[in-house]
């Protein structure tokens, strides 16, 4: 099936042409909270590294990476890049998109806290709500996601000890939810946490920011940056291959690079025919590495074969993470051509 790249100076996201809609959305949410969340929290409240979103074709595709029934989003955070993948499907999709950039921001900012207290987090976040007027934005949290409040209801306060260890089912997601929203905005990551947290009634909190609505520019898509976000979901039909490469770990990740040793030794010592299946498997397994790509168009051209030699050299430019690899890879192909 055909695919199609949204990209903005910010995030990229891949998704079938008939979740373009929900792609352009998903962007909208995205520049927002990119801007929002540092009014709120800090300058420092952004993502780390470059992020990508996947929105997979169908559902069966997305079943094939989720790890439960219930789970309508993920967060993977890369050696180079973050990864969001979303369910086409999910209901409250919006909700699942904000919940798993929030992830990604905390991946970066606030890594140490409990996983229970991270999810938690996430969901307050995940039902943000921005009203504009002018350059200034009336900003409403604390809205419950889902049925979070009936989980609730009766509850006078949320034993922190019963969150630790265990798996958080729908119950557990509600006491998150509700433990959040009385630690946070305000508790550090240098305070400890209490051994309970006692809850009453939940409002919508509202405060207005002096925020304006971003611009969202989308901006075009080259063919080689097409073409890597085809190579990197060819193998979507192989959970574990996928989310090991998605994660940068796992034995799909530790082979590529013991591959791309291997090959690299062999092209240093000359026998580039014997090296560019190694670099050509290695770099199909981890297509997001530019340097990786550079080598095998280095391996190609030894071998004469100039046309290959082209096309790996593209995705070396496309890849790139820095002005370095850039210009490496610039370069070669404007010897290549």
């Amino acid at each position: 099936m055909a695919q199609t790249l949204l990209k903005t100076a910010h995030f990229s996201l891949y998704s079938s042409p008939k979740a373009v809609r929900k792609g352009e959305r998903a962007i909208e949410r995205l520049e927002e909270l990119r801007v929002v969340l540092p009014a709120l929290q800090g300058a420092g409240w952004i993502v780390g590294k470059p992020l990508q979103i996947w929105i997979p074709a169908t559902v069966q595709d997305w079943q094939r990476i989720a790890a439960s029934d219930s789970e309508q989003g993920v967060y993977r955070s890369g050696i180079r890049k973050d990864w969001i993948i979303v369910n086409p499907e999910a209901p409250n999709f919006i909700e699942v998109v904000s919940h798993e950039y929030v992830h990604a921001v905390l991946d970066h900012v606030r890594p140490n806290l409990p996983t229970w207290l991270i999810e938690g987090i996430c969901e307050y976040y995940s039902t943000l709500e921005l009203s504009y007027r002018g350059n200034r934005a009336k900003v409403s949290s604390g809205r419950p996601p889902g049925n979070r409040l009936a989980s609730l209801r009766g509850l006078k306060e949320i034993d922190v000890a019963s969150m630790l260890g265990s798996a958080l089912d729908s119950e557990r997601y509600a006491r998150a939810w509700g433990a959040a929203y009385w630690l946070w905005p305000d508790f550090s990551g240098a305070k400890s946490l209490p051994n309970s947290i006692p809850i009453s009634n939940f409002v919508i909190r509202t405060q207005t920011l002096e925020l304006r609505r971003p611009a969202v520019n989308l901006l075009a898509v080259s063919p080689a940056e097409l073409a890597e976000f085809e190579v990197e979901f060819a193998q979507a039909g192989l959970n574990e291959r996928l989310v090991a490469a998605l994660s940068g770990g796992g034995k799909a990740a530790q082979q590529a690079q013991e591959m791309f040793i291997d090959g690299l030794r062999l092209a240093d010592e000359g026998d580039a025919r014997r090296a560019v299946p190694l670099l050509a498997e290695a770099c199909r397994l981890r297509p997001s590495n530019s340097t990786w790509w550079h080598a095998l168009a280095l391996a190609y051209r030894d071998t004469d074969e100039i046309d290959k030699a082209r096309e790996a050299v593209n995705l070396a430019v496309s890849t790139a993470v820095n002005e370095s690899e850039r210009a490496a890879a610039t370069t070669l192909k404007l010897a290549l051509n």
